[in-house]
């Protein structure tokens, strides 16, 4: 009898011990499902915070210019003229600015145009322009061909052109005084932006998942 009920004993404890290990493995299993479960909702996730490219830009604006020229020697058969003035839009595209000023420096070696730059530096913000400068008579007029290479601001990263018809009097000090309408085609690169929506749904199953595992978590202590 007594062999009976210890047999019985070691027989209960051995049921229990299994059952223990079974849940033992089924919190393990659990676990690791949660586990894969968090990793498929962040890798989800990076795929929604993943940038969207947004679509290259265009900025096509017209201008006017008033400004005067100073010429000067650099030597030999070269002559530098510097350019100085107020650059007024005229079309309202570009935001937050309405004027700039102009500088530029144009060389000319034996009465040709060797070198050239310009800028357009924002008077209120920070939309800045700037490339090379060049000339052709069309039409009985003086045209300016503008080359732009930079900016900042919305023009960060810039390219285009740009065309003007200039007028060239002296009115003031024999410094050669100038008035120039004109048009800007400004193309900035594409810019990548996260796309709000993704984000947001990437931040609500993370913290689902988040709970689950803290639930998961809870059971397995209690157990």
């Amino acid at each position: 009898m007594l062999k009976s009920l210890i047999r019985l004993q070691f027989d209960v404890t051995g049921i229990r011990f299994a059952h223990s290990s079974v849940q033992i493995g089924y919190h393990h299993t659990e676990l690791s499902n949660m586990k894969k479960l968090l990793g498929l909702v962040a890798a989800f996730g990076m795929s929604c915070l993943a940038p969207v490219i947004a679509s290259a830009s265009i900025i096509n604006f017209g201008f006017e210019t008033y400004g005067t020229a100073t010429p000067t020697s650099c030597g030999g058969s070269c002559l530098e003229v510097k350019t100085s003035g107020t650059v007024t839009e005229l079309t309202n595209n570009v935001p937050d600015t309405s004027t700039w000023t102009l500088a530029g420096s144009m060389k000319f070696y034996s009465g040709w145009l060797t070198d050239s730059t310009w800028s357009f530096l924002d008077n209120t913000g920070n939309n800045n322009l700037s490339g090379t400068l060049g000339f052709k008579f069309e039409d009985d007029e003086l045209r300016g061909l503008y080359a732009i290479t930079g900016g900042t601001g919305v023009f960060a990263g810039a390219s285009g052109d740009g065309k003007s018809v200039i007028s060239i009097t002296s009115w003031f000090s024999g410094l050669p005084t100038f008035y120039e309408v004109g048009w800007m085609h400004v193309k900035t690169p594409p810019r990548a932006v996260p796309e709000p929506s993704t984000g947001l749904a990437f931040a609500g199953l993370l913290m689902l998942g988040f709970a689950a595992f803290q639930r998961r978590r809870a059971d397995v202590t209690r157990s």
